[in-house]
């Protein structure tokens, strides 16, 4: 046995230095494609989040985002109560600050007002066919069309604001979207 052989299994390990591009910035956020990466507390430049405009006197929105294994919605096809505990269990959570324009609070307001208008409709127009299905049967048809429709607006209503989805996670950054064209640009330009 010769001396290089020689190994102190005793001995403290040895730590190399690896230098990693996508290492933590000091902002806590980066622009990568279509996606805006972010870590747990980061907060994004004082830019409007959909539109790109520059915000200087914008009040910041913190959004607490979860996120959770795609592999795990399998379990809702075998035991969906089970998918409710491990859903609790396992997702990761990640909070941030951003900022929205007037003019895009506005449009919000505005699609939002629109589409529960529009679901309220529908409502009283399934209710209307449903009472009148004594008189004719083609009511009936009516009424189960519009209570089809009413839930499908419902669902669209309810997410107007859900654009910011967290995509994927991956070494303690959390992929967003939702972002704007204009917003990416900019945010990548004061990196």
């Amino acid at each position: 046995m010769s001396h290089k052989d020689d190994i102190n299994p005793y001995a403290s390990p040895k730590a190399e230095t690896i230098i990693n591009p996508n290492a933590e910035n000091a902002t806590g956020y980066r622009v990568e494609k279509k996606l805006v990466a972010v870590q747990d507390g980061a907060k994004l430049p004082r830019i409007c989040f959909l539109t790109g405009e520059e915000v200087p006197s914008a009040i910041r929105t913190r959004l607490p985002l979860y996120w959770i294994n795609p592999a795990w919605l399998l379990l809702i096809l075998v035991f969906w109560p089970a998918y409710v505990i491990v859903y609790y269990c396992v997702r990761k959570k990640v909070t941030f600050d951003y900022c929205i324009s007037q003019t895009a609070r506005k449009n919000r307001r505005a699609k939002k007002l629109i589409y529960f208008s529009t679901f309220i409709i529908c409502v009283l127009a399934t209710i209307i066919c449903f009472t009148l299905t004594d008189h004719n049967q083609v009511y009936f048809g009516y009424g189960v069309i519009g209570a089809i429709i009413s839930t499908i607006i419902f669902f669209v209503a309810c997410n107007v604001n859900a654009r910011i989805i967290v995509r994927k996670h991956k070494h303690g950054w959390f992929y967003i979207t939702g972002a704007g064209k204009n917003f990416l640009r900019e945010a990548q330009n004061q990196l």
